[in-house]
């Protein structure tokens, strides 16, 4: 530590400046913390004297954060966090309360690539937790979560883009290929394709993008990535003459190896197209302080995705 003086930095001192930072308000932190708001401003005073730092500006309207209090605070926000809901989960297990997490997995997914692994290591960190895993339509599943029925959906990565709703939050669960699904005996079934570029004459099938938001501006920023725009577009939302289509050899369908529904379908094959790459999130709101969704995201938030198996 190369300030000594850092030392009468204690962790009251952080919590009392963060609690500050988050209400931007003196008399509210104080009310939390349970003190006055003369001492609240004293240790204030007195980690700023520390860390020879201007932390707050005092206005009309508040206790607001300076450039140094707003780094301060990004760089400690998640580890309060994490500290309070260890303490409610704590509290939660002396009571003799359970601690219970819903998890859904989109229907279109294959659970045993994305899924069932990061489970078996939930559990296996913590025991204590009931967990409550059920699939569904994504459309449905949506609605369970914006809803609270569900803590956290495990969906493709467009679906990020389903609500834009600043209450959402969402981490990669896995990295995977993005493949090209086409008839077995497509034209170019024997060839290496170099990008993407190698379909630019190919008809699209787009899933039905009200039911799969994101999923057309997916395709269509791959396609431009690959400095081509589509020339014909199939739009399609019965699974079934999906299947037909793609057995007639009349489009082709652009998705990733976590896709489900093509498994049961001999006429059908997939392509890998070289440098481009998906990814599997977990999405959850903020203002649901179940502690154990903080404990199931760290298992991915501490490091980069894992790369899926081939």
């Amino acid at each position: 530590m190369n300030n000594p003086e850092l030392l009468n930095i204690s962790f009251l001192h952080c919590h009392v400046f963060f609690t500050v930072a988050r209400y931007n308000n003196i008399s509210k932190a104080a009310e939390e913390l349970h003190m006055t708001q003369s001492t609240v401003t004293k240790i204030l005073q007195r980690t700023e004297e520390v860390l020879h730092l201007k932390l707050f500006y005092r206005t009309n309207k508040g206790a607001l954060l300076t450039e140094d209090g707003k780094f301060l605070f990004s760089q400690w926000k998640d580890v309060f966090q994490q500290f309070d809901m260890s303490l409610d989960a704590l509290y939660q297990k002396k009571q003799g309360n359970d601690v219970k997490l819903s998890i859904a997995l989109s229907s279109t997914l294959r659970g045993s690539s994305c899924f069932w692994p990061n489970i078996d290591i939930f559990q296996k960190r913590h025991p204590e937790t009931i967990l409550d895993v059920q699939g569904g339509e994504l459309w449905d599943l949506r609605s369970k979560l914006l809803n609270g029925k569900i803590d956290i959906l495990i969906a493709p990565e467009f679906e990020k883009e389903f609500d834009h709703s600043s209450d959402l939050n969402w981490c990669y669960v896995q990295i995977g290929k993005v493949l090209l699904f086409h008839n077995k005996n497509h034209k170019l079934k024997n060839t290496i394709p170099k990008s993407l570029y190698d379909f630019k004459d190919e008809t699209f099938l787009m899933a039905d993008t009200e039911l799969i938001k994101g999923y057309e501006n997916f395709v269509m920023s791959a396609c431009h990535q690959a400095g081509f725009s589509p020339k014909k577009i199939i739009r399609q939302q019965n699974q079934y003459m999906i299947e037909h289509i793609l057995r007639k050899d009349e489009a082709v369908l652009l998705g990733d190896e976590f896709f489900l529904m093509t498994d049961n379908m001999p006429d059908v094959c997939s392509t890998v197209i070289p440098n481009l790459s998906f990814g599997i999130i977990a999405i959850w709101k903020e203002s649901n302080h179940n502690p154990a969704i903080a404990a199931f995201v760290s298992q991915f938030e501490s490091g980069d995705p894992k790369e899926a198996d081939n």
